[in-house]
């Protein structure tokens, strides 16, 4: 089990919506709610640097530096399915620092320094971790520390979350690794973590509606 203390300044939360869309393999149905390949700055993740991170757009990619021994969480608002039923998801390519967890975070409530959390994380060693945080704001880890052979270690890896009928699926490279049933969880406020002391990079970054 790791407990990780987290910082939620106003510095890391987004407040604008836009950006473009480059991506096109999204299976049939599928609609793209929001998509950016970090080619530019679109104004949704915080570029800059202070006593906690930085973030920079370099070449298509983003690099989240957490500098602390708390997490830098990098978040969408909470209005980027808002109106939208049915089956969504949330996609992005990540390549974590080595040794150390990074990936995808979801359900977040912004004004309880993080609580209802949920998390799919991964390392560049082959492990993942699906979590959550508690009343608390400890992080409890659901699945454990497990292996799958669908990471590519030390390289970029897609990791996508399905919310389904009331199930949230948990894919790796389109392999699913791990599911549990949603239990009233919503995808917002989504975005990306970063371990503690390093970094994560993304390639890109997408909302998805599903049919």
């Amino acid at each position: 089990m790791r407990a990780y203390m987290m910082t939620m300044t106003g510095t890391f939360f987004l407040l604008l919506f836009g950006g473009s869309c480059k991506k096109s393999d999204t299976a049939p149905g599928e609609k793209i709610i929001y998509q950016t390949d970090f080619d530019t700055d679109d104004g949704f993740f915080y570029t800059g640097e202070d006593a906690t991170g930085a973030g920079t757009i370099q070449n298509g990619i983003y690099t989240m530096r957490n500098k602390k021994t708390q997490f830098v969480d990098f978040f969408y608002t909470s209005s980027l399915f808002n109106g939208i039923s049915g089956n969504i998801a949330i996609e992005a390519k990540v390549k974590p620092g080595a040794g150390t967890y990074g990936g995808l975070r979801w359900n977040d409530n912004s004004s309880a320094a993080g609580i209802a959390a949920r998390t799919l994380e991964m390392k560049d060693n082959g492990i993942f971790a699906v979590g959550k945080y508690d009343a608390n704001g400890t992080y409890v880890n659901i699945s454990g520390d497990l292996f799958s052979s669908a990471i590519a270690k030390g390289d970029f890896n897609v990791l996508r979350v399905e919310q389904r009928d009331g199930t949230t699926h948990c894919l790796i490279n389109g392999t699913e690794v791990y599911s549990m049933a949603a239990n009233g969880d919503r995808l917002d406020v989504c975005g990306f973590l970063v371990g503690v002391n390093t970094t994560l990079q993304a390639d890109y970054f997408r909302a998805i509606q599903l049919p």
